[in-house]
């Protein structure tokens, strides 16, 4: 009589892309199996240890070690990865051709591959307020993180009429004149009390300068935040355009 033999199984792979879920198909090779009986099929894989970073998940829940699925369930199987990992993970499974396991288990091996991810510009550290008169300024440094560890992040301004210093960039706003440090994120905001913008100010007058600013990771993606300043208005002293010293004739009508 024919003895049936054990199936057996070289692993797997998939090769997803960084923070990608990914599904399992139903294809046996796709599970390695192989089964010298003819006409031997896979029918069970057995989920025997499962992975040390993310998650298994079939039908809506983790799966657990020792879980049972038939391979025309395996489309519902799953592997969520953490965030921003990369990298190989493995997990192990058995198979079964419907009488019995494989004398082994197999490793299914998924290699993540990295993809660039976005930086994040913070809102926040980026306000500030001065008043008129005061000859003050206003500053701060922004803040800027980016989950891939190599990228170098530089900070721009780009409102027309910034000027690149090589470290620095400024550009010369409504009310006062800025400068940002690229590599940093380190502003400043100088206000301009002789410029006739701001003279014109009245107490009461809360106008804001803003500078638009763009954080780029080196690898082609970046993203934005905008400071702000508020200016507040000052009573100015009156002024005369009548000398303080003025002289006239004895006995003539004078006209200051």
């Amino acid at each position: 009589s024919n003895t049936n033999d054990a199936p057996s199984t070289t692993g797997g792979s998939a090769t997803p892309n960084e923070d990608a879920t990914h599904t399992f198909t139903t294809t046996a090779s796709d599970w390695g199996y192989v089964d010298v009986d003819v006409g031997d099929v896979l029918i069970t894989v057995d989920i025997t240890s499962l992975p040390a970073t993310g998650t298994l998940r079939y039908s809506n829940a983790d799966v657990t070690t020792g879980q049972d699925i038939a391979l025309t369930a395996l489309g519902g199987l799953t592997y969520v990865p953490v965030a921003d990992a990369n990298g190989a993970v493995t997990f192990t499974f058995n198979v079964n051709d419907g009488d019995v396991w494989a004398g082994s288990a197999g490793t299914f091996t998924l290699t993540y591959a990295a993809v660039d991810d976005d930086p994040v510009a913070a809102d926040s550290d980026n306000t500030g307020a001065v008043t008129e008169n005061s000859g003050g300024a206003a500053g701060d440094t922004l803040v800027g993180t980016d989950a891939d560890s190599g990228d170098t992040l530089t900070w721009s301004c780009v409102a027309a009429g910034c000027a690149d210093g090589g470290d620095t960039q400024t550009l010369e706003g409504t009310y006062g004149d800025w400068v940002l440090t690229e590599a940093t994120g380190a502003w400043t905001w100088t206000i301009d009390d002789a410029d006739s913008d701001t003279q014109a100010l009245d107490p009461e007058d809360t106008p804001t300068d803003t500078l638009a600013v763009v954080l780029s990771d080196g690898a082609g993606t970046t993203d934005s935040v905008t400071i702000t300043v508020t200016v507040t208005g000052a009573n100015d002293a009156p002024t005369s355009s009548t000398p303080t010293t003025q002289e006239g004739t004895e006995d003539t009508t004078f006209t200051g």
